[in-house]
């Protein structure tokens, strides 16, 4: 699929206007900008016990064929994780082959770069500077905000639990301490006020 006609589809689908509808220009202005609120919103409706409509935008983001754009794989391979956490069986398999696809895409040269760049995700040396970004947040909708980011890197890490060169529990932890906080805040102050709304 193209992400011309995904984007086309999603704004289509009458389940989805309401909330399309609600987030700024500013977030619609490029196509990865879309992506990027489409991962997003998929991760806010698994947490807002939406199955139907975060089931619904992982299919279709996975959909998209990586074609050696970077700038809008991450978008993909980030509601490709959820898609694992949630459904390991249905999702797992297929998504670690479409990111082991995209690390060696390209030439020897730069397969081995990004193949290193993995290995180095594994040992788990983000995951203090983004407890670190997560606790220094400014205020609670920041502090929301980057644990997006946390839980993406999180989801990554647990994706490839068999290579790992951490303590898995510490990872298992954490999505579990993330998810709660985020789960949390929603329940409490709603996400109307979290990116992509605000």
């Amino acid at each position: 699929m193209l992400i011309r006609q995904l984007i086309e589809e999603v704004q289509d689908d009458a389940r989805l206007s309401p909330y399309l509808e609600l987030i700024p220009k500013k977030y619609k202005k490029t196509q990865m900008d879309f992506m990027h609120l489409l991962t997003r919103l998929g991760y806010l409706f698994y947490l807002t016990d939406k199955p139907d409509l975060s089931d619904y935008l992982i299919d279709k983001m996975l959909a998209i064929q990586f074609e050696g754009d970077y700038r809008y794989w991450g978008p993909v391979q980030n509601i490709g994780l959820l898609g694992i956490h949630i459904d390991e069986a249905k999702y797992g398999e297929s998504v670690r082959d479409m990111m082991a696809f995209a690390r060696t895409y390209g030439d020897e040269g730069s397969a081995s770069v990004k193949q290193k760049v993995h290995k180095r995700f594994l040992t788990g040396h983000r995951l203090n500077d983004l407890r670190a970004d997560v606790q220094g947040a400014k205020d609670p909708i920041a502090k929301m905000n980057k644990s997006f980011l946390l839980l993406y890197y999180l989801f990554y890490l647990d994706a490839f639990s068999e290579e790992l060169e951490m303590e898995h529990q510490i990872v298992r932890d954490e999505i579990k301490d993330t998810l709660a906080a985020l789960g949390h805040y929603i329940r409490s102050e709603g996400f109307n006020n979290l990116f992509p709304f605000k």
